[in-house]
């Protein structure tokens, strides 16, 4: 290092045989010393970043060839007909659902109804979405367009809408065994026949009936 700085000066002194730059008549050379060590420094900064964005794995853009192209075949018109249930004519199709309840609303005893919010969630297997990724595919809720989906509907339910601020909240996870999960977030307002004998003392028991066609 001492040669490459005492080579960039031409006007330094020797005092006791040590180098010493002469600033007040060099000014020149102070610039571009200057210019020299804010390279320097700039180079050392930016080693790291290059070492970090050379070491992130490459195969981010190949997964997502491969899921996309996975998802393309997988409902190609020629491969997946969404009008048709699973084992069409074959066997009945089992669909198990869960709830999870988010908020319990109001109870109306004017109205005989109840609000409530809820994760309504659905499973069934559906051989013709078999896949070899090693990961399930999650799909937004507005893939459930592309895809077969049970007819399931809550008998006593006088309104109910699906949630989507920000953005919809739900989705469809494809497994590779065929096994299909759709989770949405529904409110709804139910039908709830009250007993009002014991009122204001009394206990209500309020039910949700759902079936498919």
């Amino acid at each position: 290092m001492r040669s490459i700085i005492e080579s960039g000066f031409t006007n330094g002194r020797s005092i006791l045989g040590r180098d010493f730059i002469d600033w007040k008549n060099d000014k020149q050379a102070a610039a571009a010393n200057k210019g020299a060590m804010v390279d320097l420094l700039c180079l050392v900064y930016f080693l790291p970043w290059m070492f970090i964005v050379n070491s992130v794995p490459s195969n981010g853009q190949d997964g997502y060839k491969s899921t996309s192209d996975t998802i393309r075949k997988l409902f190609h018109e020629d491969n997946y007909e969404k009008r048709l249930r699973p084992f069409h004519n074959v066997a009945p199709l089992n669909v198990t659902v869960s709830m999870a309840v988010v908020h319990m609303g109001s109870l109306s005893e004017v109205d005989m109804d109840f609000s409530v919010d809820v994760f309504f969630r659905q499973y069934w297997q559906d051989p013709r979405l078999k896949h070899n990724l090693t990961e399930p595919i999650l799909l937004p809720g507005y893939a459930r367009q592309a895809i077969w989906l049970p007819d399931t509907f809550f008998l006593n339910v006088k309104i109910a809408k699906y949630h989507n601020v920000p953005a919809d909240n739900s989705r469809i996870t494809i497994y590779s065994d065929g096994n299909v999960s759709w989770s949405s977030r529904i409110t709804m307002t139910a039908n709830c026949r009250l007993d009002l004998r014991d009122y204001p003392l009394d206990e209500q028991s309020c039910n949700l009936t759902f079936l498919s066609c």
